[in-house]
């Protein structure tokens, strides 16, 4: 097997992206313009593309219409993004595509797959600067070993075959896991609609569709948002978790709160998600902390039943940037039983919680699993062949 420059078996080509304000670039045009996006949502073919430019497009601009079976390589941003397009393209900036010169010579699965084998080195060229970006200089100059074409084919075969089975396993793993999130949400949810005795109510018109009665939040808890520190203001070592409002986010030397804080995200694209702190935590403002009166209501009934169903939506205002704010979020009515009933559905949800997180814990474990299986496989192909010569 010889080893020889990436260049010299490869064209590439650099994507771009036409004047975005000249709609004549782009307004009615079929020419497909691949970008990161289409990737994510087809993974390794490229069969179509969400976004078109038009023939001018084409050009006047610097932008190549690459043919079919080359590589789509990602070398800024998302560096090591990789696909192969099953359909003639232009592609943005971000990917440089990598036409093979002689098909009798080298197989652009093999590349495909050698680029995968090699994700660290490709990785390694592009940090040299302070956004991540791999040259084309650097591309044609990679050490490539190229092996007969049988034995390409063969390599490819072989993790082809390895592949597909990691494939249909890491399927199967999304859809477990998919599903014990259903049955946990699914849990909630009868809890909540099943425990009808001994409801309270501030307003004994306010009723749910089950004639289950329920309290505003705010008859019954404090709302605020803390002070917030900057990211600069954490300390990497800090005694304490500084807390978001979609979890930790750094660290720092002082404590806002002592006890664990029910928290609901207050701005953002994960608006009116919830969240519960650790003890002795810094809380920043982006989220709101919610604290029950002890006497009427648990923290753990709290957290639950806004898992469970207390639905935040009319609380969140604005389109550009969606936000709660106290005023919005005061008015949202939660079902509220006795402590003694509160007390029971947390131990029942409690334990369904336990046994649902170790399902999920040996759910990630085989996930990690599938991930390093798809690593050896592909240090061992490429790492034989290079014993074998």
């Amino acid at each position: 097997m010889k080893t020889i420059k990436l260049g010299e078996v490869v064209d590439l080509f650099n994507g771009s992206t036409p004047l975005k304000t000249n709609k004549n670039y782009w307004e009615g045009g079929d020419v497909p313009w691949f970008t990161v996006d289409d990737l994510r949502k087809q993974g390794k073919y490229i069969s179509f593309t969400e976004k078109f430019i038009t023939e001018l497009g084409l050009k006047e601009s610097s932008i190549s219409l690459i043919p079919e079976n080359a590589i789509l390589l990602c070398c800024t941003a998302s560096v090591g993004a990789i696909a192969i397009n099953k359909i003639r393209l232009t592609t943005n900036q971000q990917f440089n595509a990598l036409v093979v010169k002689d098909s009798e010579q080298l197989s652009v699965e093999y590349l495909y797959y050698w680029f995968l084998a090699n994700m660290h080195t490709l990785k390694s060229l592009g940090r040299a600067t302070t956004i991540d970006y791999v040259s084309m200089s650097k591309l044609r100059d990679m050490a490539l070993q190229l092996p007969t074409l049988e034995k390409q084919l063969e390599i490819v075969d072989k993790l082809d075959s390895a592949f597909a089975e990691i494939d249909s396993l890491e399927k199967n793993l999304e859809l477990a896991d998919e599903r014990v999130n259903q049955f946990l949400q699914s849990m909630l949810s009868i809890e909540f609609e099943s425990n009808v005795d001994g409801w309270e109510t501030s307003n004994p018109s306010a009723q749910n569709t089950i004639g289950v009665k329920s309290v505003p939040l705010k008859d019954f808890c404090r709302m605020y948002q803390p002070p917030t520190i900057s990211t600069k203001e954490m300390i990497p070592n800090g005694e304490f978790v500084v807390y978001g409002a979609n979890g930790p986010i750094g660290r720092y030397n002082k404590f806002n709160h002592e006890e664990p804080q029910l928290l609901v995200t207050c701005r953002g694209a994960t608006c009116g998600a919830v969240n519960m702190s650790g003890p002795f935590a810094w809380i920043n403002g982006n989220a709101m902390v919610i604290q029950p009166d002890l006497e009427r209501a648990t923290l753990e009934y709290m957290k639950y039943a806004f898992l469970g169903g207390i639905d935040v939506s009319s609380a969140i205002t604005g389109s550009a940037q969606p936000q709660i704010t106290r005023t919005t979020l005061e008015v949202i009515e939660v079902p509220l039983p006795s402590l003694e009933i509160q007390r029971e559905i947390v131990e029942k949800l409690d334990k369904a919680s336990t046994e649902i997180d170790l399902i999920k814990e040996q759910i990630e474990k085989q996930k990690d699993y599938a991930t390093a299986l798809r690593q050896s496989l592909l240090s061992n192909a490429f790492t034989l062949e290079e014993a074998v010569a």
